[in-house]
């Protein structure tokens, strides 16, 4: 079986602009619709299903199919630079990214006049829908493994908790050249705040700088304060790129009525990962559909948004 076969739902392609940058979607609508949401892909060079290249997660894609089956039409769409989407992805910073999500917003709204509209991020996306949520642009949003600390706080512990998971293979190199992991994410943390550019190479692979200082910078916990519609936060208790416990403290920031869910073995990609291997081993959790613990919440979810939408 191809590990490689998570066939996005069908829909129409959709094209909506921010500025000069025309940008490329998916609008997917189901019978008796009663209401929209965008759904927001994760970081990194990331299409409107949430793959980045040969790894393909699909994990928008099955929000977007989740949220049909509750009368949601959808709208998500491929990065600017990425997929059939117009701008460079290597000169877009996170407010180029969160102003995209806004022109979603107002595509969807101009496309559903009358409805509520929802907003569901996955990992860098669910920090534009809590933004969206928070200037009551929307009736609710739902946050897939979103933090909830300041983002140079997230890298430590991801660090940390990476390199209790790294391969034994790793380990070995490391110890050989006298590395450690510590001190090689201290290094690299120091290399990206020194970046002044925009399309810049560090250590001989090209990044997006702006993004990574505003990213470096990012604390969702002012945005999240000020969300007063319903959440829903979920993250998986294996995710090795925001910590689970996050969601407890995204509860007692909003003000709105919360959902909060911590399926205990889910990863990043929203798989199983009963191993606890993390990125190490999202090629191959990635062969499984997105995990039914992680799209189940959102039926009762949307209907506590809709009865007070």
């Amino acid at each position: 079986m191809s590990p490689f076969r998570h066939p996005a739902p069908p829909g129409t392609e959709a094209h909506f602009r921010n500025g000069p940058v025309r940008l490329a979607g998916t609008y997917l609508e189901p019978r008796d619709v009663r209401a929209g949401a965008l759904v927001l892909a994760g970081s990194g060079r990331a299409d409107r299903n949430s793959d980045l290249g040969r790894l393909r997660t699909g994990v928008t894609s099955a929000l977007a199919a989740a949220l049909a089956q509750s009368g949601v039409a959808t709208l998500r769409y491929d990065k600017r630079g990425t997929g059939n989407s117009e701008g460079e992805y290597f000169d877009a910073a996170m407010t180029d990214n969160a102003g995209d999500a806004w022109a979603a917003r107002d595509w969807l709204a101009t496309r559903l006049p009358g409805l509520p509209l929802l907003a569901v991020g996955y990992s860098e996306g669910a920090l534009y829908a809590a933004d969206l949520a928070a200037e009551a642009s929307v009736a609710a949003c739902a946050l897939y493994c979103c933090p909830a600390r300041p983002v140079a706080q997230v890298l430590d512990w991801q660090a940390e908790r990476l390199a209790g998971a790294l391969p034994r293979r790793a380990r070995l190199v490391m110890r050989l050249t006298g590395n450690n992991p510590a001190r090689v994410h201290a290094q690299r943390m120091a290399d990206l705040r020194s970046l002044d550019g925009e399309d810049e190479r560090l250590r001989g692979a090209r990044i997006n700088a702006r993004w990574w200082r505003e990213f470096i910078e990012h604390d969702p916990a002012p945005i999240l304060a000020r969300v007063a519609v319903p959440v829903l936060a979920l993250t998986g208790g294996m995710d090795f790129q925001v910590p689970p416990e996050d969601v407890a403290d995204i509860g007692r920031l909003v003000k709105g009525a919360f959902t909060g869910e911590v399926p205990p073995g889910l990863n990043h990609i929203l798989r199983p990962d009963p191993a606890g291997r993390g990125p190490y081993a999202y090629r191959r959790t990635s062969r499984r559909p997105v995990s039914a613990e992680a799209t189940a919440p959102l039926a009762p979810w949307v209907s506590q948004a809709l009865a007070g939408a």
